[in-house]
């Protein structure tokens, strides 16, 4: 992991020590056609960063978590990595699923799964492969059924509000993706489980 880490701050110190040469022709030159070439190339750079860290197209899997774990690193291409991936698949998972718990995202009639990105800056299709192999399901099947466990809890605490409005407060945008999420998480519609009370 040293070795690693020196490795990195080598290439950052590099990129720095051209940037700022750049910078410095930027300054101190007189011709016109120098400082456009110059300002071009340092706004590509610029530009290739902020697009990197924006859309977060490459992020490595160890270091995606800001909350500091201390993760293992892939330098060995052997039986190893299959059992810490599965360690960190499943680590990442947890963080996942208590994070659903604690804030209640699903609340949102319009969350997807490039909002998940904002909070934990991985991958899309690495999410997605997160849900359906450690979790067991897809993410909107994920999704509704936190939905579904608040409208249940919606039902039973408040027996006089509508369907529609139950629907809404748990997030679903319209009431018939409601009672298709709901029959197929419990087998029954809606008005049953709500008369059934």
């Amino acid at each position: 992991p040293e070795e690693y880490d020196l490795e990195w701050l080598k290439k950052t110190m590099i990129i720095l020590i051209v940037l700022y040469g750049f910078y410095l022709v930027l300054l101190l030159t007189n011709t016109p056609l120098m400082y456009v070439i110059d300002k071009t190339v340092l706004l590509f750079v610029w530009y290739y960063f902020f697009y990197k860290a924006l859309f977060l197209k490459v992020v490595v899997l160890e270091h995606s978590f800001e909350s500091g774990w201390d993760l293992p690193y892939q330098e060995e291409e052997d039986g190893n990595d299959d059992d810490e991936h599965r360690i960190l698949s499943k680590r990442y998972a947890e963080e996942v699923n208590a994070w659903f718990e604690r804030e209640k995202p699903y609340l949102r009639d319009d969350l997807r799964l490039t909002d998940l990105q904002r909070v934990f800056p991985i991958s899309r299709s690495y999410l997605s492969q997160l849900f359906n192999r450690e979790l067991g399901q897809s993410f909107s099947d994920y999704v509704n059924q936190f939905r579904i466990e608040e409208s249940k809890r919606l039902m039973d605490a408040e027996p006089n509000a509508s369907i529609q409005e139950v629907a809404e407060r748990s997030g679903f945008h319209s009431i018939s993706t409601f009672r298709r999420a709901f029959q197929k998480c419990t087998g029954t519609i809606p008005s049953e489980y709500k008369n059934s009370k």
